[in-house]
């Protein structure tokens, strides 16, 4: 049986998995480059994020009986398609554990200190096989739970909460005549 998902659910499981790349990367990166103008760097991204999320449904409803892999084949032919192929799944590989690791520690250092970190690790793994197991559907049905409480909870929380989060802007740097 072939599980199908809708474009809605495919937009939803994109953005869910964009947010965290976005936060976990830009965040910390920015933050040691950017300092205190790191939050420009963040909207940045994000919208580089809502551009790849765009091309990315776009090709899904362009190809609707395709998946990754066969698109990248028929763009770009088959040899170069499957060097595409390959790089995406290393990529993903390297995303998904840099994230998973990240996750883990933020758990350790700011939730539980005495947990291990294995512990953790193990959990978030479990979990996402258990996901797998299901079927893509159900995690496609549960983004469109997940993502509405996500968004509620960063427009209600950290910089979003008023216009403050805009001000100091660039201020090692003078706006009027100043230097570099």
């Amino acid at each position: 049986m072939k599980e199908q998902i809708s474009n809605r659910q495919f937009l939803f499981v994109l953005i869910l998995l964009v947010i965290p790349t976005v936060i976990m990367y830009v965040g910390g990166i920015g933050a040691s480059m950017a300092k205190e103008n790191v939050w420009i760097s963040v909207q940045i991204a994000s919208l580089f994020a809502v551009l790849i999320i765009y091309i990315n449904v776009k090709l899904g409803l362009r190809f609707p009986n395709s998946d990754f892999g066969q698109i990248c084949r028929l763009l770009t032919g088959k040899w170069f398609g499957s060097l595409i192929i390959l790089y995406y799944s290393f990529w993903q590989l390297f995303t998904g554990s840099t994230i998973l690791r990240e996750a883990g520690e933020l758990m350790t250092t700011g939730v539980m200190r005495e947990t291990p970190l294995v512990v953790f690790l193990a959990m978030i793994i479990f979990l996402a096989a258990l996901a797998s197991y299901w079927g893509v559907e159900v995690i496609a049905r549960s983004s469109e739970v997940i993502l509405p409480v996500i968004i509620i909870f960063l427009i209600t929380s950290g910089p979003y909460q008023c216009l403050i989060w805009t001000w100091p802007i660039l201020n090692r740097f003078w706006l009027m005549g100043g230097y570099l």
